[in-house]
């Protein structure tokens, strides 16, 4: 059987005959596959080679909890936020509609400014950009614009970022959901603002990728010039999102 590294995961190899994926996450062998006699090979060739267990279906991964249905799996990191919030002493607050205030203006810290603790402020982004890249694309925003302030917060930072904590408790059910489809058909959605940045009037660039009505990739990005218009900071999202 022959395999070839992914193109966008050196850890995944791939057998496009006999559609095996091979996931690799330091000890743990991850295999999705039809089933059958090569992915019955593939099992014993791997035994005769390593020491192995058999775990049986994939439920827990990295913190991401699968659920499989009848014609979908969701992807949900409902634990991973209860352990976040007991971490960090949230259990008992009380759920937000939004992650950030809409009426707050984040800036860079000024002279004079109430510095926050730095080290707590960077364990909270950490824990939180882990939900970003998992299961949840309807953070990219927040944490893209509190995470420029980790290397000076102020208290006014920690405040926003600790806000989001509520948030999560109050959509702690959300989830990702990959439902089967006979039709594959790639769908991809870019938006921008405009020179929304306070520190330096650039411009964000949103997208989000759709295969059938399944979102497999999401990014945010601040732009890398200024904009001086609103259709010039759309052109150059768009084109950031063709690029990707």
């Amino acid at each position: 059987m022959e395999y070839v590294v992914s193109s966008f995961e050196p850890c995944v190899l791939i057998n496009l005959q006999d559609q095996i994926f091979i996931a690799i996450d330091v000890n743990t062998v991850i295999l999705f596959s039809p089933s059958g006699s090569a992915r019955s090979a593939l099992k014993i060739a791997l035994k005769s080679e390593f020491q192995l267990i058999e775990l049986g279906t994939l439920n827990w991964l990295i913190g991401i909890q699968i659920e499989y249905h009848s014609h979908s799996v969701t992807l949900s990191q409902r634990a991973y936020i209860d352990k976040l919030l007991s971490r960090f002493g949230m259990t008992s607050c009380n759920p937000v509609t939004l992650p950030l205030d809409p009426n707050s203006k984040l800036r860079k810290c000024q002279d004079g400014d109430n510095i926050a603790d730095a080290t707590l402020y960077q364990q909270i982004i950490g824990f939180l950009l882990y939900l970003v890249i998992g299961t949840r694309p309807d953070l990219a925003f927040t944490m893209s614009l509190l995470s420029r302030y980790s290397s000076q917060p102020t208290t006014i930072h920690m405040g926003a970022t600790k806000r989001v904590l509520p948030y999560i408790k109050g959509t702690r059910d959300k989830f990702l959901t990959y439902t089967k489809c006979s039709v594959l058909s790639l769908a991809g959605f870019a938006d921008a603002d405009f020179a929304n940045d306070k520190n330096d009037r650039k411009s964000i660039s949103g997208q989000i990728f759709q295969l059938a009505i399944n979102t497999i990739s999401w990014s945010l990005q601040k732009q890398k010039c200024v904009s001086t218009s609103t259709v010039e900071a759309e052109y150059i999202s768009i084109s950031l999102a063709a690029k990707d």
